[in-house]
């Protein structure tokens, strides 16, 4: 009697994690500048090395280029780092603490939510940041990838 008790509780909790993988995996980030003029696209290997190698050039933008991030934790940072980065959250903040040790490179500059995400980027010539797809956006801001 107990375990046809727990088949019906097996099954509930199956369909939540189910349910639960697939939103999350449904989700999606763009990856969105202020950089005037024409629209453009970068590859997502560019767009990889904007924030992880301190490039700050590309050729089809005239200005410099500096990246900006979710907080870890964030759902978008999750997301961003599994579809741009291709790395995991610890592996991304081991790489950061080597980078600061040595003096090689900073990590991108961080803000706490997607409307400070959008006011800076709007405000600052050259940045770049990632918001969940479907945010709302001002016209000086760009999508240039979308993974």
């Amino acid at each position: 009697m107990s375990r046809l008790f727990h088949i019906p509780i097996i099954l509930v909790l199956i369909i939540t994690l189910l349910v639960s993988a697939n939103s999350y995996a449904a989700q999606r980030v763009v990856i969105i500048a202020n950089i005037g003029g024409e629209p453009v696209s970068l590859s997502r290997s560019q767009v990889r090395d904007l924030f992880m190698s301190g490039i700050t050039r590309v050729d089809e933008v005239e200005v410099a280029l500096f990246p900006v991030g979710m907080p870890p934790g964030h759902m978008a940072r999750s997301i961003f780092n599994a579809s741009v980065v291709g790395l995991p959250e610890s592996r991304i903040q081991s790489y950061w603490a080597q980078m600061k040790f040595s003096g090689r490179l900073k990590p991108p500059l961080e803000v706490e939510n997607v409307s400070q995400m959008i006011e800076l980027i709007s405000t600052s010539k050259g940045a770049v940041g990632y918001v969940p797809e479907g945010t709302k956006l001002p016209t000086e801001v760009q999508i240039i990838h979308a993974p």
